[in-house]
């Protein structure tokens, strides 16, 4: 009841704020560290996607130099009815033939708009010893997030939460796979 009080005067509860926050680094990675291009609308699209109730909406990006395409789905809705925060898919392009090889070379099984990666951001400023890991296996197997070969990550502002990382990347201590 307290949220939706809140909701009508205006004010974002902080885990908006945080999916928010998210959006805009992701965002910011596809053009500032990866060198995609967003299309031309894109911010108004952000904009207007983003004031007031998040609604679905989804930005292109392209790379021409390697033929690649990247889509940014916001709050899309999966074959199984569930809307993760966000969905990040990649298509290349066969450039001889201009035609589309889709995500089957970025994910070897990726062969539908489905696939890619799920990410749902989760605003905490700390979790319990293992918390995390079962907010993840919810969100892979109880929401689905994991389904038709999907990669589901958690986006999550905490420091090192990760008790036995699987990534062997020094850049990857706080992650697991």
């Amino acid at each position: 009841k307290e949220i939706e009080r809140i909701d009508r005067i205006g004010i974002l509860h902080a885990s908006a704020i945080y999916e928010r926050w998210c959006l805009v680094r992701v965002i910011s990675l596809l053009v500032d560290t990866f060198d995609f291009t967003p299309e031309p609308d894109w911010l108004d699209r952000v904009i207007e996607g983003t004031c007031g109730v998040l609604a679905p909406f989804e930005l292109r990006f392209e790379r021409s130099d390697v033929a690649m395409t990247a889509f940014l789905e916001v709050q899309p809705v999966l074959p199984n009815g569930r809307r993760p925060d966000f969905r990040l898919t990649f298509q290349t392009r066969d450039e001889a033939h201009n035609e589309d090889t889709h995500a089957r070379k970025i994910f070897d099984d990726a062969v539908e708009p489905s696939k890619g990666l799920v990410l749902d951001a989760k605003f905490r400023t700390r979790w319990r010893p293992r918390e995390l890991d079962g907010v993840l296996r919810d969100v892979v197997d109880g929401r689905g997030y994991g389904q038709a070969g999907r990669r589901a990550f958690i986006l999550q502002p905490a420091g090192p939460v990760v008790q036995e990382p699987t990534s062997p990347l020094g850049w990857g201590r706080d992650c697991d796979y």
